[in-house]
């Protein structure tokens, strides 16, 4: 089993070295929510992500400054809408993909990060990012080339020593 406090403590020491933030981290969320998230998705979380939000339902650093930032691993009830977010950047032209990408991480630039499904209905393993930057709206743009492989896992993303 994955030691998911040892990763989300060295994730937010070194996301916040200067200790300027609040750190969210908070419990981790319900079975009973986790299954409402499925049920609103249509589908079972990958096993990884769901043991992450069995510890913590989401990840990430808030300014004390009053600004609003969104969080790095974004909670459940936030997950539906933001899959949704993401897959409409590209489901214009790759709607199999997009349909696919199962997004739960932002980067805060217009790129995120997550779980992909294969053409069987099974995730795959390890973790692509959306290159915000390397899509360029055209439909025989090879998907690989804007969903690249980024982590072999969400705990390997999150701290990759």
């Amino acid at each position: 089993m994955t030691n998911w406090q040892h990763i989300i403590d060295h994730f937010l020491r070194m996301s916040d070295s200067e200790g300027e933030c609040d750190h969210y981290s908070p419990a981790g969320a319900s079975e009973e929510s986790l299954a409402r998230l499925e049920s609103e998705l249509g589908i079972s979380l990958p096993s990884e992500l769901r043991e992450f939000y069995l510890h913590s339902d989401g990840l990430g650093l808030v300014p004390r400054d009053g600004s609003s930032m969104p969080l790095f691993v974004r909670p459940t009830h936030e997950l539906v809408e933001y899959m949704q977010f993401c897959r409409s950047s590209f489901s214009g032209t790759h709607p199999v993909y997009a349909h696919r990408y199962f997004p739960c991480v932002d980067w805060y630039n217009g790129d995120s990060s997550g779980f992909m499904l294969d053409s069987d209905g099974r995730f795959v393993e390890g973790i692509y990012t959306f290159s915000h930057e390397s899509y360029s709206y055209d439909a025989d743009q090879d998907a690989g080339e804007f969903l690249i492989a980024h982590a072999d896992s969400l705990a390997a993303l999150l701290n990759p020593e």
